[in-house]
């Protein structure tokens, strides 16, 4: 099935319009990318004084069970470090983790 996308604009000077609002979107988007970079500075360099501990908070946190539980420290064995950036890298990495089926982190 060929799927086809058709655009309509109800006067005739649809590409005035654009380059008049062009510049407008262009500073939102730029804005949008300064917060998000800023942001995940904040993460980057926000220190966790106690990581591990904080990770076994998270696993309690969220009732992970044994398999979560070893995968998670799987995770951390890889992006070891003292950030906050360090904490949410080690989750993503349990996520990873070959051993467990890809709905295990799903509340059902």
């Amino acid at each position: 099935m060929i799927s086809k996308t058709e655009v309509s604009a109800p006067y005739r000077h649809v590409r005035l319009k654009i380059f008049n609002e062009f510049p407008k979107v262009l500073d939102q988007v730029s804005m949008e990318v300064r917060k998000q970079k800023d942001q995940y500075s904040i993460s980057f360099e926000s220190r966790v004084d106690n990581s591990l501990e904080e990770i076994e908070n998270f696993n309690r946190l969220f009732q992970l069970g044994e398999k979560e539980r070893k995968a998670v420290k799987w995770g951390w064995e890889q992006e070891m470090g003292d950030t906050m950036l360090r904490g949410v890298n080690t989750c993503t990495r349990a996520s990873q983790f070959q051993r467990l089926a890809a709905d295990t982190f799903i509340d059902t």
